[in-house]
């Protein structure tokens, strides 16, 4: 979601643009409001619950594409579709917890670096949804919370398939006090000869936790 004001001509054109690593002060992950990877399944919001879209609001699409030999001339069949409500009483965020200091060693297996989060400052109490997203070396995930008296709470953790990346909706919502911590972790095997670091493209690796949060 971005404001219509920030978008440029370019941005109108019927074949897109190049995205990746660009115009990242308009299109980040702060302004997301939705993620899909293969194997996700559609976001099932919390009954009476949405993000807000405002009248200056502009819906814009980043798509990944992978280029292949086999393929001649391919057609783009991409589809969305959105519940409109007029008003809700539970307003929806999607914030992204991410890890972008991290160093995978050659050869390395189990690499799983522990990050945090917090204490939190925000405008929001609970956890609906969460998707995991790595790149090829992902392995697996964790994601916890950390309570003041050193207590910790489970949100979600697995095994993580870049082919089939699942997106957790919580049955119990997980709800933070104001001064909770977000323990987060990926975890990677990295059987190539060279170390591999934060990056866009598929060759490089991510830790990104896609959470839709509320009241």
């Amino acid at each position: 979601m971005v404001n219509k004001s920030e978008l440029e001509e370019h941005h109108f054109g019927e074949d897109g643009w190049d995205c990746i690593n660009h115009d990242g002060k308009i299109f980040n992950l702060k302004n997301m409001f939705a993620g899909f990877a293969p194997g996700t399944l559609p976001w099932q919001l919390p009954e009476d619950a949405g993000f807000f879209l405002g009248t200056d609001t502009a819906l814009v699409a980043s798509i990944h594409y992978n280029e292949h030999p086999d393929h001649v001339d391919p057609v783009d069949e991409t589809k969305f579709d959105f519940h409109i409500r007029s008003e809700v009483e539970n307003v929806l965020q999607m914030v992204t917890p991410t890890h972008e200091s991290f160093t995978i060693p050659a050869g390395a297996t189990g690499y799983a670096p522990i990050f945090t989060v917090g204490p939190l400052v925000r405008d929001w109490s609970t956890i609906y949804n969460i998707l995991p997203h790595m790149h090829f070396l992902g392995r697996g995930f964790d994601v916890r919370v950390q309570h003041a008296n050193g207590e910790e709470t489970c949100v979600a953790t697995g095994d993580f398939d870049f082919d089939n990346q699942v997106g957790y909706q919580l049955t119990e919502p997980v709800r933070l006090a104001d001064d909770d911590t977000l323990l987060l972790s990926c975890v990677w095997d990295n059987p190539g000869e060279n170390a591999v670091e934060w990056g866009q493209s598929t060759d490089e690796e991510m830790c990104i936790f896609f959470t839709i949060v509320g009241d």
